[in-house]
């Protein structure tokens, strides 16, 4: 994608966050790290077999109330459950892990239904913690609850970098990239968990990675999860509840079991939680998720059989991008535009920094360059060397922004719109390579721009003319030639008293020759200099005087009619000034009997 960057260093950007000095420290005491970066973390969340907060960290009966939680996103979604023949469940034999959730080929599908109880989902959750608790290692944590725990069965959780929800037509929106998340679990004999595997989703004809697998380390009793162990650090658990465990007040709906008589309690093997460490699964890379799903299915495999599932956004790394105007509309310094400032606010809104913040004005108006001209003027208030906006083009106004942070980059624009209703999004990565780009739905200015008004009148003023001679004295108005022809000589005065350029005025009197008429001019706007213009001297030859009977010198006059006519700039508008009257007398004297 073309871009473009500001040259010089821009000043107010987010700077490199501050923790990536403690990380760096952290990565030199190895000890010191493997102490806490473990997935199963009591003081980051409860990985214990039951939903109710007991320790420090968080618990499912938070994230269920949204309530106090560390979680940044945090999810809990609300599946169809029973008796329920209305429930969205995977439908054909492409319906596997294996293949991609739409587009061509072979895709998954869904269809409305009633599930195997011991597949009927009834809630699932999910939260993701990065914190110096973890040495800002990214860790996620998900789980769900079932109607049924008897026989053998399988639960799995897809974290996936685009949007994938029910498209309402049988299928999916979004689609699998690289670096997409698969757990899976298998729930045996009613019991806890048998395996935990996690994949990476890399495409080609065999899509799935496996990261890490196998039996896994000493089970445990009660309370303690089956961890997966990498470099000496449990970076994937897993844990279904081994006894009975209290439904908390928060659970939305509450809980209900396929026996019945569970009186607020989670049968054994119906509640499931896991948690893994992404950050030291796939690198200290930025992962970016924006939706997540549970299912259920036949077995822990990539090619078992799909059967219930419940999908939701789980926005882990995001960007958000507002635009308001800055002031009122003005005239541009040519007169013939509209003058729009706004700022284009870009926040990061998820839990890790992204790379280059960027904005991008989308309007096809642009391409107009002689009516539609923008540029950024500054960046978090500070002036930058102006950049031209290119439509689609991306403008980077930030290197590092860090969660929570925000950049704003103030534009001009100079445009024929009244005003001007343009919109932008933005874009980010979630790293430095450009792997994983970070997008912003666009927007329009919110509030908008109040319209420029375009008010005032063309003004013309008509006189007898006013001169003299060499010797300073008076000249009449009306003079005779050697013939006793008369001459009438006026002055006409046009004023823009408007609050816009008005050009191609022309003067049109009824007596003067076309050739004594001014050449078409042009006015600047109200109050500015040259908002008006004299025209002297502007004469004719009548061929008789008002009232051509008339014979007294002292009672003969010579009247003519005159009117401005011209075309407002910014308003498109033709505009016409009164008309207005010049009588002159032949002989200005009391009585010329």
């Amino acid at each position: 994608m073309k871009r473009s960057t500001l040259k010089q260093r821009i000043r107010g950007a987010v700077s490199r966050p501050a923790w990536l000095g403690a990380l760096a420290a952290g990565l030199l005491a190895p000890f010191l790290v493997w102490s806490v970066v473990d997935v199963d973390t009591d003081a980051i969340f409860e990985l214990d077999g039951n939903a109710i907060t007991t320790s420090t960290g968080d618990d499912w009966d938070q994230i269920a109330s949204g309530i106090d939680v560390a979680a940044d996103p945090s999810t809990f979604l609300v599946d169809v459950y029973p008796p329920a023949s209305g429930d969205n469940i995977f439908t054909g034999g492409g319906s596997k892990d294996e293949r991609d959730i739409s587009g061509n080929g072979t895709v998954w599908q869904n269809t409305t239904g009633g599930p195997p109880d011991k597949n009927n989902l009834e809630h699932a959750f999910a939260g993701a913690y990065r914190s110096a608790a973890t040495d800002f290692d990214l860790h996620i944590y998900f789980g769900a609850d079932r109607f049924d725990n008897s026989g053998d069965s399988a639960i799995g959780f897809w974290f996936f970098q685009d949007n994938v929800a029910d498209d309402g037509n049988g299928g999916f929106t979004g689609k699998h990239k690289v670096g997409d998340i698969l757990v899976t679990s298998d729930f045996r004999n009613g019991g806890g968990v048998s395996v935990i595997n996690v994949y990476k989703w890399i495409g080609g004809r065999n899509p799935l990675q496996l990261l890490i697998a196998g039996a896994p380390a000493a089970p445990g009793s009660g309370s303690e999860p089956f961890c997966l162990q990498q470099n000496g650090m449990s970076v994937a658990c897993g844990i279904a509840n081994r006894d009975n465990a209290p439904v908390p007040g928060t659970w939305p709906g509450g809980y209900a079991f396929k026996g019945g008589g569970n009186d607020g309690q989670f049968p054994v093997s119906t509640l499931y939680e896991g948690g893994i460490n992404i950050t030291q699964l796939l690198g200290p890379a930025q992962t970016c998720f924006s939706s997540f799903m549970a299912m259920t299915r036949t077995s822990a495999s990539t090619t078992a059989q799909l059967k219930d599932y419940v999908v939701g956004q789980f926005p882990l790394c995001g960007i958000e991008v507002a635009k308001s105007c800055d002031g009122a509309t003005t005239v541009s310094e040519s007169g013939d535009l509209f003058h729009n400032e706004y700022t284009i606010t870009i926040t990061n809104t998820g839990i890790g920094p992204v790379h280059d913040a960027a904005f991008i004005e989308t309007s096809a108006k642009l391409e107009d360059a002689d009516a539609y001209a923008c540029q950024l003027i500054e960046v978090d208030g500070n002036p930058v060397t102006p950049i031209a906006l290119e439509r689609d083009v991306p403008v980077v106004v930030s290197e590092s922004l860090a969660s929570d942070a925000a950049v704003t980059a103030t534009v001009a624009c100079d445009t024929i719109e009244n005003p001007f209703d343009n919109k932008a999004s933005a874009i980010a990565y979630a790293d430095e390579a450009h792997a994983l780009e970070v997008t912003a739905a666009e927007v329009g200015s919110d509030p908008g721009c109040p319209a420029f008004q375009v008010e005032g009148a063309l003004l013309i003023d008509k006189q007898c003319a006013q001169r003299t001679d060499v010797n300073d004295q008076p000249i009449p108005p009306v003079t005779l030639d050697g013939d006793l022809k008369p001459t009438v000589c006026v002055d006409i005065t046009v004023t823009n008293d408007r609050t816009e350029i008005v050009k191609d005025i022309q003067i049109d009197d009824d007596q003067l020759p076309g050739d004594a008429e001014p050449a078409p001019f042009t006015l600047a706007p109200k109050g500015q200099a040259g908002d008006s213009m004299t025209f002297e001297d502007l004469c004719y030859r009548p061929l008789v005087g008002d009232d051509p009977a008339e014979t007294n010198p002292g009672k003969v006059t010579f009247t003519d009619n005159a009117q401005a006519t011209g075309t407002g700039v910014l308003s498109k508008s033709t505009l016409q000034s009164a008309i207005v009257t010049a009588t002159c007398d032949l002989c200005p004297c009391v009585d010329c009997e």
